[in-house]
């Protein structure tokens, strides 16, 4: 896999007889934040959730780490406080970002504060591969900068699908889907 983290490569997507994707090659280099953006609908989803294995396809997914798929769809188990949550996913490591979310139950969290939980929590996981699904228009700047700021001092990859412009400041690369196939654009 040379110096490459992830390889993925889809021959062709389908929904019904409609055809979505075709000859997709993707690479994630080590410490890669890759922002993969494109209009709606164009299956930038469909891509991310083919690389956590998600949905099957034609192709294939080459990496050593795992893939953790977070979208607008909990994680957490919202009668469960977040403490309770992170022992349940063995995280033992409580990031002092969270220290006062801990004792909530995840159902008396907002929207943003759940999303930056649950991306905050699987942070703490080694060999992850994070695949975030348009999750950060819900987060305020504070705590999107938070992230991205741990994400690059602990060297994590990240690869992520947003509509938020504010996502231009923190991708090392940024990948346009269009028509089907990506396009490089930084």
């Amino acid at each position: 896999m040379n110096s490459h983290v992830l390889e993925f490569f889809l021959d062709s997507f389908f929904y019904g007889d409609k055809p979505i994707l075709q000859n997709v090659r993707l690479c994630l280099k080590r410490g890669d934040h890759l922002w993969l953006r494109g209009r709606n609908g164009v299956g930038k989803t469909t891509i991310l959730m083919c690389i956590a294995g998600i949905l099957e396809f034609k192709g294939f997914v080459r990496t050593k780490l795992k893939p953790v798929y977070i979208s607008a769809a909990p994680i957490f188990f919202s009668f469960l406080s977040l403490d309770e949550n992170l022992f349940i996913f063995n995280m033992p490591e409580k990031p002092e970002e969270l220290k006062g979310l801990l004792k909530k139950r995840v159902d008396e969290l907002s929207f943003g504060e759940r999303i930056f939980s649950e991306i905050f929590s699987f942070l703490s996981k080694d060999n992850i591969l994070l695949l975030i699904d348009d999750c950060f228009s819900f987060l305020d700047d504070e705590k999107l900068s938070l992230i991205f700021q741990k994400i690059t001092v602990l060297g994590r990859e990240v690869l992520f699908v947003s509509q938020d412009v504010r996502c231009s400041q923190f991708a090392k690369r940024i990948i346009t889907l269009e028509n089907g196939s990506l396009v490089q654009s930084l």
